[in-house]
């Protein structure tokens, strides 16, 4: 039960959920139920919507319910019904085309299966001759789909062996159809292996039930009144979810009547001799019952009735994950990272919804909808999604061993009958079958797959990595400005403050309340000062106000949505009676991004960002608190068939107008409850209204990582919960938590305690300071996302007072972030976790840069310099990292306006050097930040000193300190400018030596005129390459004095000679075959000579930049390495 409000009032509060429940359970709660909602009735303030009284009364849909579902999840036919026939296969370059039948009546479907240059293969299945088009979401794709001919194809009388690439391959059986897939002559995927594919198909509805086609509308109070009547003692009786067997040899008997044929559970066919597939008929073809008593034409969900003018339109079929254990994504769900076996449960289901306070470890639905599943193994990766925007329901069952499903598969290329299989059965209300299978097989690769397919996630606004804060509501202007100026008095950063409903004129959207917001342009201007920013929400829906010019303008443009009866659809929400945008209609996005335009939108500035909210859509009237399925869209499309993508369509609409209000020059943020495949490439995502509860907690991680597998990268949870207090344990729990994920934000509802850190006690805010402080120290590694690096794990019950973490790759080093010790590992280790402690681990051979100088907000620290985390591996070799900086803000970046940076740390037990290079030696970012100090874990040496070396190779001695107790080493002002590294000089190294004295000699050599010699005490010596003289010189062979001695002279001349050649050839060469001569030329070598070339790219000549020498009596036998730096025109880099 939800209790809505209107100028002010509760938002939500609990509900009793149905789902997974026993009986018992279900009458004690509803019991319950019945007296509080007659106490609430009399004693809790009600709400008010422009004087009339509104009760919101949230039952969410039974599992058993929904006919369609019953009719699906039963449909299990020992031998699938559906065939290709031969006749109708062709080939054409990258399609395989067909038609299907059901049975042995005429052909029903059409069939496309289109190769993918991407790596992966499309399915599309429809209709021959439909009735009516079916919808398919294809701006959930990042464009049309690039296509590839297939590299070879047999077609057979029973067969086609399609492949696709190299290593993979597409076997489709004609009869019964099924699809296997292949990667390296394994079989990893298997659609319809199981044989339930299943397709309604359109059908005229019959006239005997013409006369009950369009339900009477009933007014709210008819709703409220029978509610209180019947649906609480409804509800006390035993739940159909618990189905007898009187009820189970209905539902039997009903599927026979319509369909043709009977299934019971383990899929036997039932009277099977009796009951022949008729001709013509299966699936959604056959005669149709007298009553419609099954919800083949109208179904019934208390008060409501959706009508189907089209009569039943499901869609269904088995994926087999072969050779796999777990499956991974359908998100959003409340429950564990891998998915469930959903044998003796409900389905998962997804179906975007309002819900509050959700359940956790639940397969319920909630805001967002992906139907995209990856799985994975140590072998392989694999992935299959579903572009289908209607109600979804998913099982999932696991097969340790299923010889049964493997012997029955196809087995040309496959002989293991003992492998596990993941079984899924995806099940949609509507819709056509549009299906993409990702071959990987690599994670990488079905990222890369999947991304190409439906968008990334946009470069954000750096601001957006920073701490957001917000609840429902600031109550006004002078809440803002106090809530500001604690942070600052506080010493505490932020970057946005949030603005929900209240900030509107009678939840107008696009205004501000006159009185509370009376200058909202100054008060955006004044958080914009301090490099802040601020955002408001947007919601999809309209108030019905006959003086407002923006609804009056969308009614007379008929922009709204329809009801079943063709009239403009009116529900509840904030306003009270609203009215909702039909966002399917290119014209209303259009129109609905002009909107942000701060002409339209005044009192906006271009520090004032979006949060689309309510836009599952949320109808406070209308059934599960969503819009009726019957409603008309754009297109006569029914809201069932478009109800997952009606919230992509908002956001999208919203993103485009934050783009266009500046021309294009700036990055839109927007924030989306609601969201679908390619809702990425428009907005960000957050897991809804949580609980102040560890159970909430706990199920953030998994939940955000779900987000992420399915392309939401920018995902995060409210802290500390949306509804009730958190104490100060869970409040610190949540912020160390909340700093991992990539969105991080304080919520929370009207009601609850304030939760800004000066709130709690005083050892809780200095708590609550660090851990921001830490988030903001790490927004150069969150910008660039360096994955691999940092590990923490999150402390997620109360009271504990020591965690196990389990650290990966017995490979790797891993150090504590804050000690900077290394951690005895890998495998699982014990770590104690008092309050204050983080458990956060930095992989050794990574590179981290952080910011340790802080500022109110992160824009205000964007020329503050860099340190530089080095932690090496596990011999302390070897460690590399990145650092990408633009001006967090614009698209420059995309037209070269930024800088990459790589650095690379290569030593041994004696000394090291770090270098740095330019990673786009073409782009340019100027910048006054530096590198200020350089922290170094895991040397194993004691250094005595410690150089720089610039463009001259002349060295400079730099102060450091040694921690030999933790092997840790720290170099301050190295003075590296980042104007230095960005203006195309090829190296900077930092060297420091094994107690060796630092005996520098430096001579002027008459080699070709344009050499150098440096000859170090450490046995190295640099031979540093002039270029005035232009690019055609070469070097010459004759040994230099101080080598005399020490290497063999004629090895030298050879090496030199051969390396002379390569040069030569190289300037008519590519990068990449230069590289491979390089490597092939030097083979020989590597027993004679220890030899490290570095070389430079100016603009088409490969030119070396420097040759080192290494003495093998001292280095002993190492590989060449070979590093190509892509720097352009190192004689005009500026001295340093």
């Amino acid at each position: 039960m939800s209790w809505s409000r209107g100028e002010s009032g509760t938002k939500r509060s609990n509900a009793p959920n149905p789902v997974g429940r026993s009986t018992a359970e279900h009458e004690a709660d509803l019991l319950a139920l019945a007296g509080e909602l007659l106490h609430r009735f009399i004693l809790l303030k009600l709400c008010i919507f422009n004087d009339v009284l509104l009760m919101v009364i949230v039952i969410w849909l039974p599992w058993t319910l929904p006919g369609r579902k019953s009719r699906q999840r039963n449909f299990k036919p020992t031998i699938s019904p559906y065939s290709i026939l031969p006749q109708s296969v062709s080939v054409s370059g990258s399609g395989f085309h067909a038609e299907i039948q059901c049975g042995k009546g005429r052909s029903l479907l059409k069939m496309t299966l289109q190769n993918l240059q991407v790596g992966a293969v499309r399915l599309i299945i429809d209709e021959k001759e439909p009735l009516r088009e079916r919808f398919r979401p294809l701006q959930a794709l990042n464009g049309e789909p690039v296509t590839s001919d297939f590299i070879s194809t047999e077609i057979g009388s029973d067969m086609a062996v399609l492949k696709v690439a190299a290593n993979k391959e597409v076997v489709v059986m004609f009869k019964p159809l099924r699809l296997d897939m292949f990667v390296d002559k394994n079989l990893v995927m298997s659609f319809n292996g199981d044989g339930r594919f299943n397709f309604e198909t359109f059908k005229e509805k019959p006239k005997e039930l013409e006369d009950n086609a369009e339900p009477k509308p009933l007014t709210l109070f008819n709703r409220l009144f029978d509610y209180v009547q019947t649906s609480v003692l409804k509800w006390l009786k035993p739940l159909q979810s618990e189905q007898n067997p009187a009820d189970e040899a209905s539902e039997n008997k009903k599927y026979e009547q319509n369909q043709g044929v009977a299934y019971d559970r383990d899929g036997n066919p039932i009277n099977d001799a009796e009951h022949p597939l008729e001709e013509g008929g299966g699936v959604g073809q056959s005669a149709h019952e007298e009553e419609d008593t099954d919800g083949l034409w109208t179904e019934h969900f208390h008060t409501f009735t959706d009508s189907k003018p089209y009569g039943p339109s499901s869609v269904a079929a088995d994926i087999s994950f072969i050779g796999f254990r777990h499956v991974f994504g359908l998100p959003e769900h409340a429950d564990s990272l891998v998915l469930r076996d959903t044998n003796q449960t409900d389905p998962y289901r997804l179906y975007n919804l309002d819900v509050f306070q959700y359940e956790v470890d639940s397969p319920m639905a909630l805001y967002g909808a992906a139907p995209y599943m990856i799985a994975h193994s140590a072998k392989a990766t694999v992935g299959a999604f579903w572009l289908n925007s209607a109600e979804g329901w998913f099982d999932v069952s696991y097969e340790p061993d299923d010889s049964s499903l493997l012997k029955n598969l196809f087995s040309r290329f496959f002989a293991n009958d003992k492998l596990p299989v993941a079984k899924t059965h995806w099940m949609f209300e509507t819709g056509s079958v549009d299906i993409f299978f990702l071959f990987g097989p690599k994670p990488d690769d079905i990222f890369r797959q999947y991304s190409t397919l439906t968008g990334v996630n946009p470069l954000p606004p750096y601001f957006a990595l920073g701490k957001h804060v917000s609840r429902w509501n600031f109550i006004d202007m002078n809440d803002v400005r106090q809530t500001d100026a604690g942070y600052d008095l506080h010493d505490i950063p932020y970057d946005v403050i949030w603005l929900d409903i209240e900030h509107t004129y009678g939840k107008r959207y696009f205004t501000w309340d006159p009185i509370k917001f009376s200058n909202p342009t100054e008060m955006i201007r004044n958080i914009s000062a301090k490099g802040r920013k601020m955002v408001a929400v947007i919601d999809p829906h309209i108030k019905k106000d006959e003086n407002w010019d923006l609804y009056q303008e969308a009614l007379e443009k008929d922009y709204y949505v329809k009801d079943v009866n063709n009239r403009v659809y009116e529900g509840w929400c904030w306003p009270g009676a609203a009215v909702y945008l039909d966002f399917l209609n290119p014209e209303v996005r259009k129109w609905y991004a002009n909107k942000y335009q701060f002409s339209e939108y005044k009192g906006s500035t271009e520090d004032l960002y979006v949060w689309n909210d309510m836009n599952e859509p949320s109808v406070f009237s209308g059934p599960e608190v969503s819009m009726p399925r019957d409603n008309i869209h754009f297109g006569g499309l029914e809201h069932r068939e478009v109800h997952n993508v009606y919230g992509l369509f908002h956001h999208m609409s919203t993103f485009d107008g934050l783009y266009q209000r500046s021309n294009g020059k700036k990055r839109p943020f927007v924030l989306t409850r609601s969201f679908f495949i390619g809702s990425q490439r428009y907005a960000n995502v957050w897991t809804g209204d949580n609980a102040a509860q560890w159970s909430h907690l706990r199920i953030s991680n998994p939940m955000v990582l779900s987000l992420g597998i399915a392309g939401f990268p920018f995902t995060g949870a409210d802290i500390g919960g949306f509804f009730g207090n958190p104490d100060d344990e869970l409040i610190v729990r949540w912020y160390q938590v909340g700093i991992f994920h990539s969105f991080f934000r304080v919520h929370s509802e009207l009601n609850t305690r304030r939760r800004e850190p000066w709130f709690f006690s005083e050892q809780t805010k200095a708590l609550l300071r660090d851990i921001v402080r830490l988030r903001y120290s790490l927004l150069p590694y969150w910008y660039k996302f360096l994955r691999r690096c940092l590990m923490a794990r999150p402390v997620t019950e109360p009271g504990e007072s020591s965690v196990h973490v389990y650290l990966p790759d017995e490979k790797s080093e891993w150090y504590d972030w804050f000690t900077h010790i290394p951690v005895v590992g890998p495998g699982v280790v014990q770590v104690a976790t008092p309050l204050e402690k983080i458990p956060l681990f930095v992989r050794g051979g990574c590179i981290v840069p952080i910011k340790e100088r802080m500022r109110r907000s992160s824009g205000l620290s964007h020329q503050d310099p860099f340190t530089l985390i080095m932690a090496l591996n596990k011999d302390g070799t070897f460690a590399n990292g990145t650092l990408y900086l633009d001006d967090g803000d614009s698209y420059e970046y995309k037209n070269g306006q930024y800088l990459y940076q790589y650095f690379v740390y290569s030593g041994d037990k004696k000394s090291g050097s770090l270098m740095s290079t330019t990673m786009h030696p073409n782009a340019y970012y100027n910048t006054n930040a530096w590198i200020e100090k350089i922290v170094i874990l895991g040397l194993q040496f004691y250094p005595t000193d410690v150089h720089v070396f610039r463009a001259d190779y002349v060295p400079k001695k730099l102060n450091f300190v040694f921690d030999n107790q933790k092997m840790m080493l720290t170099i301050r002002k190295p003075e590296v400018p980042y104007l230095f590294l960005a203006c195309n000089i090829a190296t900077v190294i930092l060297k420091w030596r094994n107690g060796l004295s630092s005996l520098v000699m430096r001579k002027s050599e008459n080699i070709d005129c344009i050499m150098s010699v440096v000859l170090e005490k450490c046995q190295k010596i640099f031979i540093h390459r002039d270029y005035s003289s232009g690019m055609a010189v070469r070097f010459q062979t004759k040994l230099p004095p101080e080598l005399v001695g020490r290497i063999d002279e004629q090895l030298f001349e050879k090496c030199i000679q051969t390396l002379n050649e390569m040069f030569a050839k190289a300037e008519k060469l590519t990068w990449k075959s230069f590289f491979e001569n390089i490597i092939g030329c030097f083979t020989c070598y590597l027993s004679h000579l220890c030899m490290e070339y570095q070389f430079s790219k100016n603009e088409t000549v490969f030119i070396p930049h420097g040759l080192f020498i290494t003495d093998p009596a001292e280095r002993g036998l190492r590989m060449i390495e070979i590093s190509i730096l892509n720097n352009v025109n190192v004689t005009q880099s500026p001295a340093v």
